[in-house]
């Protein structure tokens, strides 16, 4: 919840990141998206691919870039 607010109060974007499990869409960085979408958020930038934090990290930065946000 006060991830959506800040989002939209200071109109950040929002990537949501997170390892995952049996496939990509049980990942947190998933869960995490549709809990933000649930409270409004259009669009969530989701990393779920990482199987690692060094990944996520070389991941979110890409994503970010991909998007015009690094």
């Amino acid at each position: 919840e006060y991830a959506a607010y800040l989002a939209r109060l200071l109109k950040l974007p929002v990537m949501t990141t997170g390892g995952y499990g049996q496939t990509p869409e049980d990942s947190e960085g998933y869960a995490a998206a549709w809990d933000l979408e649930q409270e409004g958020l259009e669009k969530v930038l989701v990393e779920a691919t990482s199987r690692n934090t060094l990944e996520n990290a070389y991941n979110a930065k890409a994503l970010a870039q991909e998007n015009g946000f690094a």
